[in-house]
């Protein structure tokens, strides 16, 4: 609860302050720092998009930060990356046209959208038994 003169001195602090655009779902998937592992460990000359469709992969498969890179193994056309937990690892055909940059980084956020509903929602369920 807030009391007058600290709503308006919020809302004019809002008015005054410059509006920003999102950055975009390409700008911040190639500024995580698990891309930037992956984009080292894969071979010279890989598209960003192959790259970013590599990120989302690991994701979905429990690989969500760089630390938990334990190693990426390229064979062929596939691409391996490899967790520290065992049991997770994800696999990307480089020979199939990835999704455009754009396109990996919504279905990050849509992803991160969905984990954040879950947490909230089993918090919810915790604090009522």
């Amino acid at each position: 609860v807030v009391g007058a003169q600290t709503r308006q001195a919020l809302e004019n602090a809002l008015q005054k302050a410059p509006q920003q655009a999102a950055p975009s779902p390409a700008a911040t998937l190639q500024e995580m720092p698990l891309f930037q592992k992956l984009k080292g460990c894969m071979p010279d000359g890989l598209s960003l998009e192959k790259i970013g469709q590599a990120t989302t992969c690991a994701i979905k498969a429990g690989i969500d930060s760089a630390e938990k890179v334990q190693q990426v193994h390229v064979n062929g056309n596939m691409a391996h990356v490899i967790g520290t937990t065992a049991g997770f690892r994800a696999s990307v055909d480089l020979a199939v046209t990835p999704p455009s940059l754009e396109a990996s980084g919504q279905h990050l956020q849509a992803l991160d959208q969905e984990r954040g509903q879950q947490q909230r929602s089993s918090q919810v369920a915790s604090m009522s038994a």
